[in-house]
């Protein structure tokens, strides 16, 4: 099993050459601070088929170990991925006849720049000479190199990303975000995120709305100051907007945790489970998760304590990740929901 070091991940990679009509190559991705927090896996598979004939004189181990690996690094950048996610290509025969359908230049110029957004956060004192995955870039967006360039270009024109002078030969220079890239990142941050379904209507109060005990709160404030600078909309009870003052707030707090948004936070602690008003805001949480039977709870853990109602089961994220990071996979989660 290879191992890699990659910002706050460190990733194992294996591989099967089982005598199947498949081979497939694996890359697990986990918290560098947690070994036992599995992230997602990143696994390319190859039929024997293709094996056999337009791979027959490539060495498919380190061409298909370079390509996973790259995918697995490129998706750690953009934060396209969930907790516990699987993310699989197939290589087939049948499918060198299919086309498929590439993204549009705005998806790809978002994910570049988050990309490179998230590059600079982690590495501030050496951003500017750390290469962008554009292999593994242009694997998962189905784009070639020759759209990639042509988006990277017009990028550097505008003055959203800059290069980095490489000496190395036939290498691209490496790419860095500048301010006003940073600036553009918020603008297209600036959107009203809609939810798809019946039941969930585009009529939501929040985009967010957070559950944590007081003596959390300085946790939360992090939290919620990185999400109302994404121009996410949330419900956190020191607001002016929520506007508590004389409401029945048994009846008005069921409403808030159990109707009013698109996600509930829970940051989850000791202090947590001990509190007769969390413990109402999570029944509310629950009965709304159980009804609609998608993900609508998005637990964030301080510690280990076990909260009623919680499985063990549901994938979560501990602390250790900073409020920017937790941010940036709310936003992931809410884009997902978008039309």
């Amino acid at each position: 099993m290879l191992q890699i070091e990659y910002l706050n991940y460190i990733m194992l990679y294996g591989q099967d050459f089982s005598p199947m009509r498949t081979s497939t190559f694996v890359c697990e991705v986990y918290l560098k601070t947690n070994m036992n927090k599995l992230i997602f896996k990143e696994i390319t598979a190859i039929s024997r088929p293709l094996l056999y004939t337009k791979y027959k004189n490539v060495n498919v181990q380190d061409l298909l170990t370079k390509e996973t690996i790259a995918k697995a690094k490129a998706r750690i950048l953009t934060g396209d991925f969930e907790d516990n996610g699987e993310y699989t290509q197939n290589y087939r025969l049948e499918d060198n006849l299919k086309v498929i359908e590439e993204p549009d230049d705005e998806t790809i110029v978002k994910k570049l720049l988050i990309g490179l957004l998230n590059i600079r956060r982690n590495m501030p004192a050496t951003y500017k000479g750390f290469d962008f995955e554009c292999e593994g870039f242009c694997l998962i967006l189905g784009i070639d190199v020759g759209r990639f360039n042509f988006i990277r270009d017009l990028l550097l024109e505008q003055g959203f990303i800059a290069e980095t002078e490489n000496k190395a030969e036939f290498q691209m220079n490496p790419l860095y975000l500048t301010a006003k890239g940073y600036e553009q990142v918020q603008k297209i941050n600036k959107r009203t995120v809609t939810m798809k379904g019946s039941e969930n209507s585009d009529q939501f109060d929040y985009d967010v709305v957070i559950s944590f005990a007081g003596e959390d709160r300085l946790i939360a404030e992090e939290i919620v100051k990185e999400l109302k600078e994404r121009k996410i909309s949330i419900f956190y009870d020191t607001d002016p907007e929520a506007d508590l003052w004389g409401k029945d707030l048994y009846a008005h707090l069921a409403y808030i945790y159990g109707k009013a948004g698109k996600y509930c936070i829970m940051i989850l602690s000791q202090n947590y489970a001990q509190k007769l008003w969390t413990n109402h805001e999570r029944q509310n949480a629950q009965a709304r998760a159980f009804r609609e039977k998608r993900e609508y709870i998005l637990p964030i853990r301080l510690d280990s304590t076990e909260i009623p109602g919680i499985a063990e089961t549901i994938g979560y994220i501990e602390y250790n990740n900073s409020p920017s990071e937790i941010a940036d996979k709310v936003l992931i989660k809410l884009s997902k929901l978008s039309q």
